[in-house]
C-alpha cells in the first residue's frame, strides 16, 4: 500500500467513475494442459471466463469479453434482450483465438439490457449472460426501467459468476457466485438439470451474498454442467459452468495450483481525499492467471483514474490517481485460473484520518 499527496481536483458532478466498464487490461486466454487436450479430441463448448455485468455513463465505451473452448472450434452469436446483436457503426463483434468480444461505443440509454453470448459446435452449446446498465440523469437505466439508487427492491443478478474449470479425481471443488437482490433470494443448484440436495458429498450454502456448492471426494461422474438459480418475488436468474473431473496423475501439482493470496487486502482502509493511493496484493498460482478489481460488485476499468498494475513478481495493484469521497466502498480483488479462484476484500473510506486495519479478509475455491 502507498499514498502521497497531489493537488486537489474539482469534485465530480457526475456519477462515480469507478463503475465505467471499458477495460484495456490484457486478458490472457485460458487453455487446457496439453496432456488434457490429448484426452479430449472432441468436446462441447465451455467457458473459462464469462462476461461481467457492466454499469457505465452515457457516451462511454463498454466491452463484454469472455474466454471459450471446444473441439472442434465453436462458433458464437450475441443477442440483446433475446434479439440478435449485429455489428454497426457503434457495435463491434470480434474474436481473437479463444476470446470473444462485443464492444459498444458512445453508449446510449437504448443500449441498456441483457446481453447473451451463445457458443456452440457439433457436440453442444452453452450460453452466458451479462447486464448493461446506463447511468442517466435520473438513475440507472436497465433496459426496461429506470431504477433509482434508493430503490430497495430488485430481482436477482449475478456479480461474479460461475467459471468453468477442471479438477482431479479424489479432490474437492467449490463453485461460487456473487448474487445481488432485494429481498434476499432463495438459491438452488442443479447438475445436468437435476436438483442437488445436501449430502455427505454435496454441500450447498448461501450467506446472503455468495452462493456456494462444495463437492467432496470427486469422481469422474461428477463432471457436468452445474447451474445456480436465484429467485425472489421480483424475478429469477441463473448461471451455469462446466466442471471436468480428470484422472491426471501424470500432471504435476505445480501445474495445477489455484490462485492463493499470499498477501491480501486489509479489512478496512481509511485515507484522505485528494491523494494518489494504491492497493496491493500478492498472488501465487498456476499461469495463465487473470486478475480483476471490483467496487461494490461492479468491475472497475483499467484507465487513468483506476490503473491496473502488474509488477510481474506476483504482486498486483489498483492505483487511484486522485481519491474522491465517492470512491468509498467495498473493493475486491479476484484472481482466477483453470483450477479455481480466490478473492480478497476491503472497505475503503475516503475522507478520514489515514489508517489501515491489517487483518486480511480473503477466500478461495478450488479443486484439490
Amino acid at each position: 500500500m502507498s499514498g502521497h499527496s497531489t493537488p486537489r481536483s474539482t469534485p465530480r458532478s457526475t456519477p462515480p467513475r469507478s463503475i465505467s466498464p471499458l477495460s484495456s487490461r490484457t486478458f490472457t486466454p485460458y487453455s487446457l494442459n496439453s496432456a488434457i487436450r490429448t484426452r479430449r479430441l472432441t468436446s462441447s463448448p465451455r467457458f473459462y471466463a464469462v462476461p461481467h455485468n457492466k454499469i457505465c455513463d452515457l457516451g462511454d465505451t463498454v466491452r463484454f469479453q469472455c474466454s471459450v473452448t471446444g473441439q472442434p472450434a465453436p462458433w458464437t452469436s450475441w443477442s440483446k434482450d433475446g434479439k440478435p446483436a449485429t455489428p454497426n457503426a457503434r457495435v463491434t463483434i470480434r474474436e481473437k483465438e479463444d476470446l470473444r468480444f462485443l464492444e459498444i461505443s458512445e453508449v446510449t440509454l437504448e443500449d441498456a439490457g441483457l446481453y447473451t453470448i451463445k457458443v456452440e459446435n457439433n457436440y453442444g452449446s452453452v450460453e452466458a449472460t451479462a447486464r448493461l446498465e446506463i447511468m442517466g440523469h435520473h438513475g440507472v437505466h436497465t433496459g426496461t426501467t429506470v431504477r433509482s439508487y434508493s430503490a430497495n427492491r430488485s430481482s436477482p443478478s449475478f456479480g461474479r459468476r460461475l467459471v468453468g474449470s477442471t479438477a482431479r479425481v479424489g479432490g474437492q471443488f467449490t463453485l461460487s457466485a456473487d448474487i445481488q437482490a432485494s429481498p434476499s433470494p432463495a438459491t438452488s443448484w442443479y447438475k445436468d438439470g437435476e436438483l442437488l440436495v445436501k449430502s455427505d458429498k454435496v454441500t450447498p450454502t448461501w450467506d446472503g451474498k455468495v452462493a456456494r456448492l462444495e463437492l467432496d471426494n470427486l469422481e469422474i461422474s461428477d463432471s457436468g454442467i452445474y447451474t445456480c438459480i436465484a429467485e425472489n418475488e421480483i424475478g429469477k436468474t441463473r448461471c451455469s459452468a462446466e466442471l471436468s473431473v480428470l484422472n491426471t496423475p501424470d500432471i504435476s501439482d505445480a501445474e495445477l495450483q489455484p490462485p492463493v493470496f499470499e498477501t491480501g487486502l486489509p479489512n478496512r482502509i481509511t485515507i484522505r481525499e485528494g491523494i494518489t493511493y494504491e492497493m496491493t496484493v500478492k498472488i501465487a498460482g498456476s499461469q495463465p492467471l487473470d486478475v480483476i478489481w471490483t467496487k461494490d460488485s461492479a468491475e472497475l476499468v483499467n484507465c487513468s483514474d483506476f490503473k491496473y498494475v502488474d509488477y510481474g513478481d506476483g504482486r498486483y495493484g489498483l492505483r487511484f490517481l486522485d481519491t474522491f469521497l465517492e470512491d468509498s466502498g467495498i473493493y475486491t480483488c479476484e484472481a482466477f485460473n483453470e483450477h479455481g479462484d480466490a478473492t480478497t476484500t476491503t472497505t475503503l473510506v475516503v475522507g478520514g484520518e489515514a489508517m489501515e486495519d491489517d487483518t486480511p479478509l480473503f477466500s478461495c475455491s478450488y479443486g484439490a
